[in-house]
């Protein structure tokens, strides 16, 4: 008896050390203040560098190499991170891959101090950073079904997705004023300053423990297969997947090939330039707002695909505009990022609803993979086939074939079924 008493007692103990609801949700909290700020710095420094690139090189094919190589380490490390991000402490993931991203940053300052500096430099520090990408993008999903209770993932979702569109629409404007009087070495310190707020909140972190997890290691093999097996489970998501990568897939030429066709295709200024990305970050602003307010969605798949379709007549204003209306061609682009933010917060909803919270890191990677292994492909591809087709063309034959995909999906695959069964789960979250 005296040993049960004891065997409660350290029990109790353990209990009294984990976070509470309350607790979880106040340190995420501060946790997103931290990774936003972090966020920031690291958009204004890449404003810069990319910058650097245009003005150093003046190549197109450059900057199509540069968004390659940022995006690549994650789409090739994303499967095995994801599945680590399950398996390790997630807390020393973000802040090691943070902490890392700061370190190359720094090496990099230091070589502009000493005027060692040149293309090679740049393009391994944007590989690198892209390495801790595929670490921490991962982790940070996994975090999130953890410390959010499922009924307010949707809002929380929307409130990422806005303060990311209001960070993107600033940075570039606060990058632009800080090269008029500091050298480029100088607002890669911009960079380092934020991860250091960033870290105080990580380094506070509290995340509950996952038992099972401690009790045993798995095979890395056995937990991807069990991510993938996690996404077969529920008829219909691995097709809606394939449908929002197929989107995907034929809408970055348009976002790839912006500069070109404001600037040389429509005969239009920096400042033009300047206006039509602004309407498209204030889309994305304005669709995570919708988003925050509206509390409930009834069918998730339904009014993904209804988004979809809607983008397509954001191309119309895009490609139909007439010469220098460029407030007019703008709202091609405030549509599809208005649609955009939606559409991404809802699918990360229903992917942390209806997936197990323990196996979220390894749902994320597979989620990335399956939908933005495209986008490298896409980002080398849209300069070679705008040259042979026409940019007009091009345009118009990405159009069609997005409509086409969208169409197949509603009518031969069942990711409409999906709704139903998030409409259980978040039922039964409510009551």
């Amino acid at each position: 008896m005296e040993q049960t008493g004891i065997i409660n007692s350290n029990n109790k103990d353990l209990t009294e050390n984990l976070p509470t609801d309350q607790e979880k949700f106040r340190s995420f909290i501060f946790l997103l203040i931290g990774q936003l700020t972090s966020l920031f710095g690291s958009s204004i420094v890449m404003f810069t560098i990319i910058l650097w690139i245009t003005i150093e090189t003046k190549s197109a094919p450059i900057l199509s190499i540069t968004s390659f190589l940022s995006f690549a380490p994650v789409i090739i490390l994303i499967p095995f991170t994801g599945v680590y991000a399950d398996r390790w402490n997630k807390k020393k993931i973000i802040i090691i891959s943070d902490l890392s991203q700061a370190i190359f940053t720094l090496g990099l300052i230091i070589m502009f101090l000493v005027g060692a500096i040149n293309l090679i430099p740049i393009l391994v520090l944007i590989v690198l950073r892209g390495f801790g990408q595929a670490f921490h993008q991962p982790a940070i999903a996994a975090i999130v079904p953890f410390m959010v209770p499922q009924k307010y993932l949707s809002k929380i979702n929307s409130i990422s997705f806005l303060l990311m569109g209001l960070l993107n629409i600033i940075s570039p404007i606060i990058a632009s004023f800080l090269m008029t009087f500091l050298t480029i070495g100088q607002i890669l310190w911009i960079d380092i300053i934020t991860f250091s707020i960033a870290l105080v909140p990580s380094v506070f972190l509290k995340l509950p423990i996952d038992k099972r997890r401690r009790r045993k290691k798995s095979k890395f093999v056995k937990d991807f297969k069990e991510g993938l097996s996690a996404f077969k489970k529920v008829e219909g998501l691995i097709s809606l997947l394939i449908i929002f990568a197929g989107i995907s897939f034929f809408a970055i030429p348009f976002y790839i090939l912006t500069p070109y066709y404001i600037e040389v295709t429509r005969s239009g200024t920096p400042f033009d330039l300047a206006l039509v990305m602004a309407y498209y970050q204030g889309g994305i602003v304005a669709g995570a707002l919708i988003v925050m307010i509206k509390k409930k969605w009834k069918k998730y798949v339904l009014t993904m695909i209804q988004l979809m379709y809607f983008q397509l007549l954001g191309i119309f204003f895009y490609l139909f505009a007439p010469e220098g209306a460029f407030w007019l061609l703008g709202i091609g682009p405030l549509i599809l990022g208005f649609a955009t933010a939606i559409i991404n917060a809802l699918l990360m909803t229903l992917i942390q609803t209806i997936i197990p919270p323990r196996k979220q890191g390894r749902a994320m990677s597979l989620l990335i993979v399956i939908t933005s292994s495209v986008a490298p492909i896409g980002m080398i591809l849209s300069g070679f086939f705008a040259d042979l087709l026409g940019i007009y063309a091009f345009f118009w034959l990405c159009v069609i074939l997005m409509a086409e995909i969208v169409t197949i999906g509603v009518f031969f695959t069942k990711i409409l079924s999906i709704d139903k069964i998030t409409k259980d789960k978040m039922k039964a979250i409510n009551e």
